[in-house]
């Protein structure tokens, strides 16, 4: 973030479809923001491509949301991955052991997260983290402050006009540096100050919606695409 700190970096996105070409990856970051709703008509005709274990785990979920989430976030992930990778999609294996991040065996860095109707995955050569989170009005965030959040960032919080969407958007950078980390949320949050950090770029998913990338050193983002699956 360096000198903007948590300030909105503006993505310009691109429609993008399976047919087009793709440039081979390096150090910046491809992220891919996909409509779920728009997108899950289309899942059944790619259910091959989910796994017995993974089509068990999408059935365990309770709520429809959550498993069309998952859903079109799967297949989604595996669509682009063998576009990246140049292989057929029915040969991307996601692996994953407990709480560690999901991988491949393939030369691709990717990470995807989720919230309301919205799915959001990043690619690069190397190791990348992305959150997205939807913007609650009504949520309580301040007794979150002192556990999860450098004293700088406190004050900046406090600060600001509009102290909830800089929370959140400290939050999104925080969730993504760990997750490109590779430790989740389970590291000291707190010791880590986002607005010193400028591996991450925070951008803007919709009106509602407010997301970050962690990029490997200072390589920033190659491309913004919405990607339906059709």
């Amino acid at each position: 973030m360096g000198k903007s700190g948590a300030d909105i970096s503006i993505l310009h996105w691109q429609g993008f479809r399976l047919h087009m070409p793709v440039r081979s990856l390096t150090g910046q970051a491809y992220v891919f923001r996909v409509n779920v709703s728009d997108s899950f008509v289309a899942c059944d005709k790619f259910e091959y491509l989910l796994t017995d274990k993974e089509q068990a785990r999408a059935a365990r979920y309770r709520k429809l949301d959550d498993y069309q989430r998952f859903t079109v976030g799967r297949v989604a992930l595996k669509l682009l991955l063998a576009k990246f990778a140049n292989v057929p999609a029915n040969k991307v294996v996601v692996q994953q052991q407990g709480a560690e991040k999901p991988f491949t065996e393939l030369p691709v860095s990717f990470n995807v997260s989720h919230s309301g109707n919205w799915v959001v995955l990043a690619f690069s050569a190397l190791p990348v983290g992305v959150d997205v989170e939807f913007i609650n009005n009504h949520f309580s965030y301040r007794n979150m402050l002192p556990a999860t959040f450098h004293p700088q960032e406190i004050a900046y919080i406090e600060q600001s006009s509009n102290s909830l969407e800089q929370f959140y958007r400290l939050w999104t950078a925080k969730e993504a540096w760990f997750k490109k980390e590779g430790a989740g949320v389970a590291g000291e949050l707190w010791r880590e100050n986002m607005l010193q950090n400028d591996s991450v770029t925070c951008f803007a998913v919709d009106g509602r919606h407010t997301a970050a990338i962690a990029c490997t050193g200072k390589a920033g983002v190659a491309a913004a695409l919405d990607f339906t699956i059709s």
